[in-house]
């Protein structure tokens, strides 16, 4: 019977462990949709690069990794806060892409670390989060795309910088979170990849870098010649043998 009950008890131990390593294991391959709303799905490469840098300075990213001088649109993920957040560059080279539905939020950080958000005025940083929410909570429409526009001031410390874009990021996070509940009656850890691709290709965020300066505007093309129309009567015969006794 003492036994027995020694049996009993190892199975029990046993069972236990091989469920926490299940549980585990769920855990584990559990999509991580934060990182996964974020990132662009897509073949893209991923650049790091300080948060202060002008568009100019991603430019010259780009055209390193392409070895091409210019261009009109490049998808990548940029590598801020933490976080991998897909991102497009337009430098406008030939011709300026078409009129899309995105609305965007423009954040502009002085030299004395001073905070401007378009829509509402100076504000303080710790306010950034709540701003972007009521921001993205505004959105009248079905689709919420919405770009992130900022521009930093080169002697704004990193530390603050980053602070204030994390605080942007979180607020796109729980914006989309409640926004998959109000939309699918189902939390967002649940979804699959494809609940999630759908979801995103409605309500995404990325962050963009342009500049006009590069934009030119070419002439049009001259008119089109009347073309020659030889009929045999303007063909010319000419005379070898006359043209060398000539000689």
């Amino acid at each position: 019977m003492k036994k027995l009950s020694q049996l009993f008890i190892i199975l029990i131990s046993l069972s236990s462990i091989s469920c926490k390593q299940d549980e585990r294991t769920i855990e584990k391959d559990d999509l991580n949709y934060r990182a996964y709303l974020l990132k662009d799905n897509d073949d893209v490469p991923t650049f790091q690069f300080p948060l202060n840098s002008t568009a100019d300075e991603v430019f010259k990213v780009i055209d390193n990794y392409t070895q091409q001088g210019c261009f009109d649109t490049f998808h990548f993920n940029y590598k801020i806060a933490g976080y991998e957040v897909q991102s497009v560059a337009l430098e406008y080279c030939h011709e300026s892409p078409p009129v899309a539905d995105p609305r965007t939020l423009f954040i502009n950080v002085k030299e004395n670390s001073e905070l401007f958000i378009d829509y509402y005025g100076i504000i303080e940083h710790d306010a950034v989060k709540k701003q972007t929410l009521d921001f993205l909570n505004g959105i009248e429409r079905d689709r919420k795309r919405f770009l992130l526009h900022y521009k930093i001031d080169k002697k704004v410390e990193k530390r603050i910088t980053e602070k204030i874009i994390g605080y942007v990021i979180e607020a796109y996070l729980e914006f989309a979170k409640n926004l998959y509940q109000k939309e699918n009656n189902l939390h967002i850890s649940k979804a699959n990849k494809e609940q999630l691709d759908e979801f995103k290709s409605k309500h995404s965020m990325r962050i963009l870098f342009d500049s006009w300066d590069h934009f030119k505007i070419l002439p049009p093309p001259p008119p089109a010649q009347k073309s020659l129309k030889i009929h045999q009567k303007d063909t010319i015969d000419y005379d070898f043998d006359t043209a060398l006794s000539e000689k």
